[in-house]
């Protein structure tokens, strides 16, 4: 872990804190609560894989991957776990995700689909469509759009999303079908 110290980001709005998916409130709470800096990177670390249900070497250096930290993505990559089961499907874990509060893009808050990176104007498509009469079906639709087409797309990064956003209930669903 002492090469993750080296992250330049940590902070901001792109940092590492966000792309571990660590909620803004516990970003902040860490940053007031532990004035020395070196201190709070370990202590935000230390939140993320003492709380967080999928920390995994594998989700770390996609973190620093997607932050172009690359050299220390690549220095710890040979601790990458195995990628998993591609046999659940959006129809597999809808009980999970018909429970999530804010599912599209809400007036204040973030929405699942807008953290996982499907752009609004195909999520204000998919709710127009007559294709999808239902809620239910415009959901399997919108996870159907990120599994298929959003690069680095996986149900692991639902649960860290669903983790994010504080949906406990939609997260326990979605890790009893996940791979150990």
């Amino acid at each position: 872990m002492r090469e993750v110290r080296e992250v330049g980001d940590w902070w901001g709005e792109r940092g590492l804190g966000y792309c571990l998916y660590i909620p803004p409130s516990m970003r902040k709470e860490i940053r007031q609560k532990f004035p020395d800096e070196m201190e709070q990177k370990k202590q935000l670390i230390s939140h993320w894989i003492n709380t967080y249900p999928l920390a995994s070497w594998r989700r770390l250096i996609g973190a620093l991957d997607e932050m172009e930290e690359t050299k220390m993505a690549d220095s710890i990559r040979s601790y990458a776990e195995p990628l998993t089961d591609d046999s659940l499907t959006p129809h597999t874990l809808l009980p999970a995700v018909s429970s999530v509060r804010q599912f599209w893009r809400g007036d204040d808050e973030l929405g699942l689909l807008e953290v996982l990176g499907v752009p609004q104007s195909v999520m204000d498509d998919i709710r127009a469509s007559p294709s999808h009469p239902t809620e239910e079906e415009k959901r399997i639709a919108g996870l159907q759009y990120y599994l298929q087409t959003v690069p680095g797309a996986s149900w692991e990064e639902i649960a860290g999303v669903l983790w994010y956003l504080e949906e406990h209930t939609a997260l326990e669903e979605v890790r009893q079908h996940l791979p150990p």
